[in-house]
């Protein structure tokens, strides 16, 4: 019975041939070392990530932890000043997430370990699933290890902090709930809160240390194991790339020798090399070629106009329709014209080509050979006279014989062959496809590339110029083609946004180990371009520029520098005060009722720092999860929005907000009321501050057509204060930045960018309109459901 399996299927087998033929036997007898290395080097890599890992995680549950301990802090700092049983309940929030890790903790190393409960419990403290799951998992793992139980002692000395800071709460919370007027025993419990929390820096300093110790340890233990595998890499690497480079410069050898037998063959066979670009009829014409024509023998790139000018008048007309019916049908091009020389005097060419596609689309080029044929034109006209006088002599000598004999033979025929020189041909075919491959991959390169280069030759003339030039300077690089190099930088200069003169070349290059040289360009919109200057050996080639877009780094650079010393400015005011309030108690002897104040104006500036760092925490938290940290669920917004009004504290005498939510539209949105009630107070909170001389404050909502298709429903926040100018509108949002130049009113300038990070991770939008004395109006925009 014979198979019934298909073969092979041929081009298939042919790749892999091609893929494993440099893997010889000797080649695999070199790079099996590096093969079983591999896997030990892959493990050793994975253990120092995901022991890198875990540290990370323990440190950012430390921040956790830590930020709960201050969040707890301060809301039982703001229930002592306001007594508002919303600010305990905060506190009570926040203290469930220290507990949730003291419950994770406990059930985890117990005698008999309770994962399911430390899951859960760690889930409750706000960790993600996966990070839970790895906790779990790994940390009885690293139990045995001296590093746990140095972090355990520290968790237990921290929790122990909690439940003092726990105990002191519950005392607040009594006294509070006996009467909020009796405020003279709240300082000294806060006093000792403060205190208790006091002593968690050392702990945190020592949690550092220790981690620190692991990660130095363990990053030695990984760079001892990565030397140890290097020496038999470098080995088997180095004996590798020797023999590489040994058949690399065989075939470069034999590659050279190939170049040098094809040029010699092409100069021998006098066949000249044409490239007709069929959509702008250009025409790139070889040396040979125009050696032919009595020129200089260097490639030229003839336009159409220029091409045409060279054929005779009486050959045009056939040329073109041989030239459009060839494009059309993809056949092989043959014709013989006449060619204008240098000289002025025309001869006999003959020109053969086909058309080419790419990735088989429509014809781009044509590509082809001429031949100089005059000679033979001319033997072939000669032969044609001495046969046409030879029928003469025939046709009379037939006339003289049948006068003699009626049966006298007719005319002689004459057959004519004519020869064709095919091999080189084949060989010229085969050269221009070549030609045209590296051409075609070169530019490529350029086209792909996001820098732009230019190239000059030994006379510092422009020999290529990319694309990216254009499209980075603005230039026409058509019209760069050929110009000296001074004549670019004067184009540069003319650009540049300053009066300083560019360098030459040579000055370019000789501060190339410098670093480029950076030129700022007045372009629209404005650029930042750096230059730097390479070396060539080729005689076309002999320096390249490269020119790289470095305008959204500059611009990073400086925004970072910009918002380190606003940031190091706006803490720096409140330390101050601090500092000098401290140093005044320390010096002299108050009495009580002076302490008793200088507690308060340090207490509120501490409270401001207190603010300003978790603002910039919550920014950057939401900045780095970008959402992920929402809790979204369906929100009847009608009612977030009145009971947040309702509840906000409207400041001493001043008017509650007014809104007609009778008059309000049907608003569900997908959103985390948490973060939305921030946004509101936030944007309440700058209407009543910014309004100090009185006036009402409106709250509204909206439904519209949104941009996307759907509706959107809108909260609008007016109030009739100071307003603002156009240039401070176009600020707001930016971090620390406040209309009110004069510092009177309190505030740290982030409110109004956690209002637009929110609601941008929201998918929302938040306008702006203000006039200056007239008042602001501040539309905050999420989109509807439904």
């Amino acid at each position: 019975m014979s198979s019934s399996a298909a073969p092979p299927n041929p081009p298939v087998a042919r790749a892999a041939r091609r893929w494993l033929q440099p893997l010889d036997g000797r080649t695999l007898r070199l790079t099996w070392p590096m093969l079983l290395l591999t896997p030990v080097l892959l493990v050793l890599v994975a253990a120092g990530v995901l022991a890198q890992g875990v540290g990370q995680i323990v440190n950012t549950n430390a921040l956790r932890w830590e930020r709960a301990q201050q969040g707890a802090v301060v809301h039982l700092a703001r229930y002592s000043d306001s007594c508002d049983p919303a600010h305990f309940e905060a506190y009570r929030a926040d203290m469930a997430a220290l507990q949730a890790f003291e419950s994770a903790r406990r059930a985890l190393f117990a005698p008999a370990a309770d994962r399911d409960a430390a899951l859960l419990s760690y889930q409750r403290a706000g960790l993600p699933a996966w990070e839970a799951r790895l906790l779990v998992w790994l940390l009885p793992l690293l139990q045995p290890l001296p590093l746990h139980r140095a972090v355990s002692d520290i968790w237990e000395q921290a929790n122990a902090v909690a439940r003092d800071i726990d105990r002191h709460a519950q005392v607040l919370h009594a006294r509070v709930r006996q009467g909020c007027g009796d405020a003279g025993p709240h300082p000294a419990l806060l006093a000792g809160l403060y205190t208790a929390t006091e002593r968690l820096a050392p702990l945190r300093t020592a949690l550092d240390q220790a981690a620190g110790q692991a990660r130095w340890r363990l990053g030695m233990g990984v760079l001892v194991g990565m030397a140890a595998l290097a020496l038999p890499l470098t080995g088997a690497g180095y004996l590798l790339t020797a023999r590489l480079q040994r058949r690399a410069a065989a075939g470069a050898v034999a590659l050279a020798e190939s170049e040098q037998r094809l040029q010699l063959a092409l100069a021998g066979s006098g066949y000249g090399l044409w490239e007709l670009r069929l959509d702008s009829g250009a025409v790139a014409c070889s040396g040979t070629m125009m050696a032919l024509l009595g020129q200089a023998g260097c490639e030229q790139l003839l336009a159409r106009d220029s091409f045409l000018g060279l054929l005779h008048p009486q050959d045009r007309s056939a040329f073109a329709a041989a030239l459009q019916a060839r494009s059309a049908d993809g056949e092989r091009l043959e014709i013989e014209l006449r060619l204008r020389r240098q000289d002025g005097g025309y001869g006999w060419f003959k020109l053969a080509g086909r058309t080419v596609q790419a990735g088989g689309g429509p014809a781009e080029r044509m590509i082809g050979s001429v031949s100089d044929i005059t000679e033979r034109r001319a033997m072939q006209r000669a032969l044609e006279e001495e046969l046409a006088l030879r029928r003469t002599a025939l046709h009379s000598l037939r006339g003289a014989l049948a006068r003699l004999d009626t049966d006298a033979a007719g005319d002689p025929g004459v057959e004519q062959a004519q020869d064709e020189i095919t091999v080189t041909t084949e060989a010229l075919a085969r050269v221009g496809a070549r030609l045209r491959e590296a051409n075609e991959r070169l530019e490529a390169v350029f086209s792909l590339s996001p820098d732009a280069f230019v190239s000059f030759d030994a006379q510092q003339r422009i020999t290529l110029a990319s694309q990216a030039v254009g499209a980075l300077t603005g230039l026409d690089i058509e019209r760069l083609q050929g110009r000296h190099a001074t004549d670019f930088f004067a184009e540069l200069q003319a650009l540049s946004r300053s009066n300083l003169p560019l360098p030459g070349l040579q000055a370019l290059l000789a501060q190339a180990g410098d670093g480029p040289l950076t030129l700022e360009l007045a372009t629209q919109p404005p650029r930042t371009l750096s230059l730097l200057l390479r070396e060539g050996s080729h005689p076309k080639v002999r320096h390249v520029l490269c020119l790289r877009d470095v305008t959204q780094q500059r611009q990073v650079e400086r925004l970072k520098s910009e918002f380190i010393a606003v940031a190091a400015h706006e803490l720096r005011t409140p330390m101050t005060s601090i500092y000098g309030f401290v140093e005044l108690m320390m010096r002299r002897n108050l009495g009580e009722d002076a302490r008793r104040e200088l507690y308060a104006t340090i207490h509120k500036h501490c409270r401001l720092m207190v603010s300003i760092l978790d603002d910039l925490m919550d920014l950057g938290h939401l900045e780095a999860r970008q959402g992920r940290a929402l809790q979204v669920r369906e929100i009847d917004l009608r009612a977030l929005l009145r009971s947040t009004v309702h509840a906000w504290p409207v400041p001493a005498g001043r008017e509650a907000p007014r809104l007609d939510a009778a008059a309000w539209p049907e608003a569900r949105v997908a959103a985390d009321g948490v973060q939305l009630v921030r946004v509101i107070n936030n944007v309440l909170s700058n209407a009543y501050k910014y309004s100090p001389d009185g006036g009402p404050v409106d709250v509204a909502l909206t439904r519209q057509p949104g941009g996307a298709g759907g509706d959107e429903v809108c909260i609008r926040i007016v109030d009739q204060g100071m307003g603002m100018t156009p240039e401070q509108l176009a600020r707001v949002g930016e971090r620390f930045y406040r209309a009110d130049g004069s510092g009177h009113i309190p505030g740290t300038g982030l409110g109004m960018s956690l209002v637009m990070e929110i609601v941008r991770l929201h998918g929302g939008q938040v306008r702006l309109h203000s006039d200056p004395d007239l008042g602001t109006q501040v539309d905050v925009c999420l989109p509807a459901l439904g």
